[in-house]
C-alpha cells in the first residue's frame, strides 16, 4: 500500500467516524456509509467500507450488528470522547 493509499484508508475512515457522529443514536447501514463515502469525493467499493468497519470496530470505535441481511454500524461511547 502507498502512502497515498493510506491516507485516502485514513481519510475515510475518519469520514465514516464523523458520519456516525451526525446521525446520532441510530446507526446507518454500511450501503448508506458506502453511498454518503462515495457521495463526497471517495472512489469506494463496499467492500473497502466493509474492511475500514471492521478495522474501526477491531479499536473499538464502532459496534456493528447483523440485522436481517443488514450491517448496523454506530459510534461506540469511546469514538465519541475522541471526537
Amino acid at each position: 500500500m502507498t502512502t497515498f493509499d493510506r491516507e485516502l484508508t485514513r481519510h475515510r475512515r475518519q469520514f465514516i467516524q464523523r458520519l456516525l457522529s451526525l446521525f446520532g443514536q441510530g446507526g446507518l447501514i454500511d450501503e448508506m456509509i458506502l453511498y454518503l463515502v462515495n457521495h463526497f469525493g471517495h472512489n469506494a467499493s463496499l467492500d473497502q467500507v466493509r474492511t475500514d468497519l471492521t478495522w474501526l470496530a477491531d479499536q473499538g470505535l464502532v459496534s456493528t450488528s447483523e440485522i436481517v441481511t443488514k450491517t448496523v454500524i454506530e459510534k461506540t461511547i469511546i469514538s465519541a470522547k475522541a471526537m
